[in-house]
């Protein structure tokens, strides 16, 4: 189910969505099943790539925040299959997850290839996040 909410409570989140991140905040991209809730702890997960993100960590236009990188390509660290991501603090705080998927995909985090090889050069373009 979706719902809509108005600009001024949108604006209120995002401002706390950059507030929590803090500096020095990260995106992060993991494999294995995805945390039912982004309160959850991880389970058998392990870092596919990090993302550093600039200070702050974006910039809000209407209901859309735009996640500022400081680089838009990572190495992967493992072999794997990316299934979720999670932008985090610099204490490894979840703010909030999303599914990755392939650039055909229905994630909210589109990859060319979900099937990651140790080595292999990872892009983010447009990163964003949109409320309703």
């Amino acid at each position: 189910m979706s719902f809509m909410i108005n600009q001024s409570l949108a604006t209120t989140l995002l401002d706390n969505i950059v507030s929590e991140a803090g500096n020095d905040a990260k995106i992060i991209i993991y494999d294995g099943d995805i945390p039912e809730s982004v309160d959850n702890a991880l389970l058998l997960n392990f870092v596919i790539a990090e993302f550093n993100c600039n200070n702050p960590c974006g910039t809000k236009s209407g209901k859309t925040l735009s996640i500022s990188l400081a680089a838009s390509t990572s190495t992967a660290e493992k072999d794997g299959v990316a299934t979720f991501f999670r932008l985090e603090t610099s204490a490894g705080n979840a703010i909030l997850q999303g599914k990755v998927s392939s650039s055909t995909g229905t994630g909210q985090m589109k990859l060319q290839s979900i099937n990651v090889v140790l080595g292999d050069t990872i892009e983010l373009e447009n990163v964003s996040f949109s409320i309703g």
